[in-house]
């Protein structure tokens, strides 16, 4: 708790919605912005406790659910607690901005003056970034990139379907629970912005996000021993399923519309008045419940990078982005091959002239010094997917399977074993 001013939240100066005109309120978000500026971390602050005060100790691996209307200033406070974080880790930790809404609200942090030139994009497989930044293929992702980078990004339009979105945070998630211990003030803070799309408790949007939902909400429970803080923001507190909603060690209540709190925050109500104090509060106040049931109200800095509503950071930052041919995951059952299988039978068949029948037994194989495992097919299944790249070599020069995966010398290798 950094300070302790004692005046309720309704008294925080607002200006009334009914006398505010657009310029008033955009000249207003521009003075809190140019402040911000000036400050090297944002400040949040607990103005009053009323009841059970604590103090906030944003060094440890807290997990915080931020809850409120659109435009209420939920991603604003993500970004906050994300550098308090930071901060509380003697600059020390990570940032780690796994998920956000399709606007690219998360490259704000390609401004931000500490962490600008450290900034790692995440993309798909299928996908080519031009850029000044530091960019991975999700596929060549490994924990030592989390570690060799301050803040890293995974932006919605860095893929060419919500599919490999998905799959890229399945993907990213797991390759943080690889983090099994960590050292004092070194906590890494994992940003979630929009969480009720990826962690909605009713609706789901393919079995590829059950996955990145299934893996993420078990991370959520093993975080504090990878050592990684969570933020989470989202609309509704039924948008999020209840074993989610139980780890929160905070919850930040930001303003909300005409539907109010949920059946299980009315408690709140005996408090803070629902017109006044959450209907109406401003962008930059919110109120504070804790898992040991302390209650109280405060603001924040809204921080200076935050995306303005009609900014497009494509052409701020000169990002360009190609897309090439969807890879072929194999979704549809194991009875198709994908892409990276296809792959991975001809570095074998190319590297270690093996037969048809033996890579058809599947096992591991060495290739050059790495260990690479084939799941058993039958014999034909193998020798078409031979006959598909020699085809393709021989039609247009390349294998475009292995030419869309990289595999740039195997995409012109052809196999004079098996003629097309």
């Amino acid at each position: 708790m950094e300070e302790n001013l004692d005046y309720p939240i309704r008294e925080i100066p607002d200006l009334p919605l009914e006398e505010s005109t657009e310029e008033e309120i955009v000249k207003k978000i521009e003075q809190a912005q140019e402040l911000t500026k000036k400050v090297r971390i944002p400040k949040l602050t607990v103005l009053k406790w009323v009841r059970f005060p604590q103090t906030l100790d944003f060094s440890q691996p807290f997990r915080a659910v931020i809850m409120g209307t659109t435009g209420s200033g939920k991603s604003a406070l993500v970004e906050t607690l994300a550098t308090k974080s930071d901060q509380y880790n003697n600059g020390e930790g990570k940032i780690i901005d796994i998920f956000a809404s399709r606007d690219l609200e998360n490259l704000a942090w390609c401004r931000h003056e500490q962490y600008k030139d450290d900034v790692l994009l995440i993309h798909g497989n299928d996908v080519k970034l031009s850029c000044e930044w530091h960019t991975k293929k999700i596929g060549d992702m490994t924990l030592k990139d989390y570690q060799e980078h301050k803040v890293i990004l995974s932006v919605p339009v860095f893929y060419s379907s919500l599919e490999d979105e998905w799959k890229s945070i399945a993907k990213m998630t797991g390759i943080l629970q690889q983090r099994t211990s960590y050292d004092r003030h070194k906590v890494w803070f994992v940003a979630v912005r929009e969480g009720s799309s990826l962690l909605y408790s009713r609706i789901g949007v393919g079995d590829s996000q059950g996955v990145a939902k299934n893996k993420f909400v078990y991370a959520i429970r093993e975080f504090r021993h990878s050592g990684c803080a969570i933020g989470v923001d989202i609309l509704r507190f039924t948008g999020l399923d209840v074993e989610v909603r139980s780890l929160a060690d905070f919850l930040f209540l930001k303003a909300h519309g005409l539907e109010g709190l949920a059946d299980e925050l009315r408690w709140v109500y005996a408090y803070y008045d629902l017109f006044v104090d959450i209907m109406r509060q401003p962008e930059w106040a919110f109120i504070i419940a804790t898992k040991k049931g302390g209650l109280g109200h405060g603001n924040f800095q809204l921080p200076y990078i935050h995306k303005g509503t009609h900014e497009d950071f494509l052409t701020l930052f000169n990002i360009e982005i190609k897309y090439g041919d969807k890879i072929n995951y194999a979704d549809k059952g194991n009875n198709h091959t994908s892409d990276f299988e296809h792959v991975d039978i001809m570095k074998v068949r190319i590297a270690k002239g093996i037969g048809t029948a033996a890579i058809a037994k599947g096992g591991t194989f060495d290739i050059d010094g790495k260990t690479m495992t084939l799941q058993k097919r039958s014999g034909r299944t193998v020798y078409q997917q031979i006959l598909k790249h020699n085809q393709d070599i021989d039609t247009s020069g390349s294998c475009h399977i292995c030419k869309r995966l990289d595999q740039q010398e195997q995409s012109t290798t052809r196999d004079p074993a098996v003629n097309s």
